[in-house]
């Protein structure tokens, strides 16, 4: 708190949606903790799930069926619910995508993530409060591996 207030930042809060909710909201009575900590002047907006277009990876299907059918669009908005009576009505939020959020049409829509549905919803819902915000690596890109000792002087 004290480097966050003497350097005047602001913090994006990012919260998880797992498949276990339990745990899930665990970490979110944590965030609303900090949110008290820091001051609600201190967050500059509240991530809600972190590349959840690629969280399907090693999960079990009942998880990501009951993700992206139901528990990620009521955690999202529970999640602004509660933000909104700390009297964070203006607070931007998002969810933190990796780029295969990318593979759609406009985006990710299959039985790995439901991207467009839900973006689809919390923009008609939110509207200019919905921003978007992606984890963009270089690490991925083949094109950017050394092809030989040259390319590592």
């Amino acid at each position: 708190k004290t480097w966050v207030e003497a350097n005047n930042a602001q913090v994006l809060l990012g919260t998880e949606v797992t498949c276990n909710s339990a745990a899930d909201n665990q970490m979110w009575q944590w965030s609303l903790a900090l949110i008290k900590f820091l001051g609600k002047d201190r967050i500059m907006g509240i991530a809600v799930g972190n590349e959840m277009d690629v969280f399907f990876r090693g999960k079990p299907q009942s998880c990501i069926n009951e993700l992206w059918n139901t528990r990620y669009w009521e955690t999202l908005q529970a999640r602004v619910a509660d933000i909104d009576k700390l009297g964070m009505a203006d607070t931007p939020i998002t969810s933190v995508w990796a780029m295969s959020v990318m593979e759609g049409t406009p985006w990710k829509e299959d039985g790995q993530a439901k991207v467009n549905s839900l973006v689809t919803k919390a923009f008609k819902k939110w509207g200019k409060r919905w921003v978007w915000s992606f984890n963009v690596y270089g690490v991925w890109d083949a094109s950017l591996y050394p092809r030989s000792a040259g390319d590592c002087k």
